[in-house]
């Protein structure tokens, strides 16, 4: 019996940390407009430089200590595409050409850079204000251009 009760407590001690994750993903999906915060999140648990149950603050302070965000940016910033590409940039280690390189980095060329490589589209103005949903949905297309994660249509392959 004690066994048992020892085992459901785990379980639902399991159950809530997922859930609390789950939780902060909604979040983040159903804001209106990324913040600084949530899309340091995002990438610093997509790079496992944090955990699912950090904050928001958390994440901007993980990205600053590893050069991977400016050092004056705070977690309720509400940054532009431009920004948010330079974030991505810097977080998959992107080479990028001539210019990207000698400015080490900056927005403007790193979102010159996402857009020649597909991850944003031809026409997005750098300083759009972007949703929580587009936020994952570049970390997603980063994650398959830069990274390793891919897409397979058949599910045996899996």
């Amino acid at each position: 019996m004690k066994k048992f009760i020892i085992f459901c407590s785990l379980f639902f001690i399991s159950f809530s940390v997922f859930a609390q994750s789950a939780d902060v993903i909604t979040q983040i999906l159903n804001s209106k407009e990324v913040t600084t915060g949530q899309l340091a999140y995002l990438a610093a648990c997509n790079q496992n430089l944090i955990t699912d149950d950090a904050s928001f603050d958390e994440a901007v302070d993980v990205l600053i200590d590893n050069s991977l965000m400016a050092t004056d940016a705070t977690a309720l910033d509400v940054p532009t595409i431009e920004t948010v590409a330079k974030i991505l940039a810097k977080n998959w280690h992107v080479k990028g050409g001539l210019f990207f390189k000698m400015t080490k980095g900056s927005a403007r060329y790193a979102f010159k850079q996402l857009k020649a490589d597909g991850i944003i589209s031809p026409r997005t103005d750098p300083k759009t204000i972007i949703s929580g949903r587009q936020a994952l949905d570049l970390i997603t297309k980063c994650n398959v251009l830069y990274g390793k994660m891919q897409f397979t249509d058949d599910p045996e392959e899996e």
